[in-house]
């Protein structure tokens, strides 16, 4: 659904006097969100048209929509409206803290990629390894027609599918609350053509999971994760001194 398409209400029903109206209300509205009527990046309804819809004042619904947004479910527009922002509170209160530091998003995401690519060479399955395949050569595909947006769209699913992988619904939750930070960090990090030898870590962790040896697994997830740190020491030199980004290494060393 596009930005400027306006989601739509469905299964609302008129809240009982058993509770406050603003809570019952709130809890509708998280439920048209978190079941995807109401999608990320989408535009509500009004508040006239959603308090006709439930037969409450506008300023009660109002009220639920503050307190939403407050949760960072919710982006109100200046002229515009209000979107959803994100389908849960914790994915809502990252998005909502906004300019995260580069580096603090990749040792966050080290954290959980290199215990997820431990887990993922026990757990994985076929389905797994093929969407790890896919993407693995998808973003060769990529880097070889000079497309950005599809290395970086690329990037992000092989490392999803590794979290996937290790079957920890938990993992997968935060991981997935991180999204946005994490495409814009795989973004900030990238030139193509890429650093030489970055694909062969991808294929190589592809190949330890495949394989199941959770130790090498576990390994090559730790020095992609390096890898990507001097990347992003280089990254942010480059943004103080406004250095053409040729200073990055070439050669896999440090």
């Amino acid at each position: 659904m596009s930005d400027n398409q306006e989601a739509t209400v469905t299964s609302m029903t008129q809240p009982t006097r058993a509770e406050p109206l603003v809570v019952q209300v709130s809890r509708q509205f998280r439920a048209r969100i978190t079941s995807g009527d109401w999608a990320v990046h989408s535009r509500i309804p009004g508040e006239k048209r959603l308090a006709e819809e439930l037969g409450v004042s506008r300023g009660t619904v109002r009220e639920a929509l503050r307190a939403l947004t407050a949760a960072g479910l919710l982006e109100p527009r200046v002229g515009d409206g209000t979107y959803v922002r994100a389908s849960d509170e914790l994915t809502g209160l990252l998005a909502h803290g906004g300019g995260t530091d580069l580096e603090h998003v990749l040792d966050v995401r080290a954290v959980l990629e290199v215990a997820a690519a431990e887990r993922a060479a026990r757990h994985r399955t076929d389905a797994h390894l093929d969407a790890m395949r896919e993407a693995v050569a998808a973003r060769a595909e990529a880097e070889r027609a000079d497309d950005v947006d599809a290395y970086v769209a690329a990037d992000s699913r092989f490392h999803r599918a590794v979290v996937e992988a290790a079957h920890n619904p938990l993992l997968t939750r935060l991981y997935d609350a991180l999204r946005e930070n994490v495409v814009e960090s795989i973004r900030r990090t990238t030139a193509l053509p890429e650093v030489q030898g970055l694909n062969d870590l991808h294929e190589g962790l592809l190949a330890a999971i495949e394989d199941g040896t959770p130790e090498h697994a576990r390994a090559i997830a730790t020095e992609l994760a390096d890898e990507l740190g001097f990347i992003s020491a280089v990254v942010e030199d480059e943004a103080r001194d406004g250095d053409p980004a040729d200073a990055r290494r070439t050669d896999g060393t440090a």
